[in-house]
Order: structure tokens, then C-alpha cells, then sequence
């Protein structure tokens, strides 16, 4: 049987005020992540998953989503199902917050993809007569 290390237990005075949803994925996973602010900066780390990837937004369903290269900036662009409204889709733009340190292109794509789908959403009630 595997031994894990505990890098990031949850103190006791705190567990019991926490949603036990959260308790329970902590427990199971985030306990066991190493924490990355204590290790040596390697150029790899942006490229590399992030260890926390498997408690983020599941991916949804979305139009298209493309990758474009702008100079040497690395654009993601999502696009909603059907035709877009009058005047074409509002823009977001989220850029990043990893400071080039860690993580990257895919870092956020469960949150953005359900961005893009509750805008798809809410278009399908604009065009509701």
C-alpha cells in the first residue's frame, strides 16, 4: 500500500467550520500537494498541469474553441453555440495571473468555457419572442 505525504494537513480548529464538500477534496487530494511556493523556479513548471487541475470547473461544451498566436502571445478564443446576437459576441478578456511562473494557456479553461456557455445561455433568452 502507497504512503503519502501530508504537505498541507487542514488544523483542527478549522475543519469543522469548513463546507464538508471541501473537507472531503482536500482530504482526499489537496493535502497531498506539495507546495509549489517552497520549491526552486523552473522554467518547466509553466508547461507542467496544475497540481490542483482535478478540483477545478469541469470542461462544458462550447462552439469552437481556437488558439491563435499573436507576436509571441498565445491567444485562446471560445466561441457559444449558434449564431451570434446583434452587433456579434461580447468580448472577455482574462488574462492570465501566473506571471509567467506557472501555469499557462489551459490554466483556467473549465472557468472560461462556462463563461462562454452562460453567455450562450443568456443569448438563447435574448432571442426568446
Amino acid at each position: 500500500m502507497e504512503t503519502k505525504t501530508v504537505h498541507q494537513p487542514l488544523h483542527a480548529a478549522i475543519r469543522a467550520r469548513l463546507d464538508p464538500e471541501y473537507v472531503e477534496t482536500h482530504d482526499s487530494i489537496l493535502q497531498y500537494v506539495p507546495c509549489i511556493e517552497n520549491a526552486p523556479w523552473d522554467p518547466i513548471s509553466r508547461l507542467q498541469s496544475s497540481p490542483t487541475a482535478h478540483c477545478s470547473i469541469k470542461e462544458v461544451d462550447v462552439g469552437s474553441a481556437r488558439d491563435i498566436n499573436v507576436g509571441n502571445t498565445q491567444l485562446r478564443v471560445f466561441t457559444p453555440h449558434g449564431a451570434p446576437p446583434t452587433g456579434g459576441w461580447p468580448v472577455l478578456v482574462w488574462l492570465h495571473g501566473g506571471g509567467w511562473v506557472m501555469g499557462g494557456l489551459n490554466s483556467e479553461n473549465g472557468f472560461l468555457r462556462h463563461v462562454c456557455k452562460c453567455e450562450e445561455t443568456m443569448n438563447s433568452f435574448r432571442n426568446v419572442d
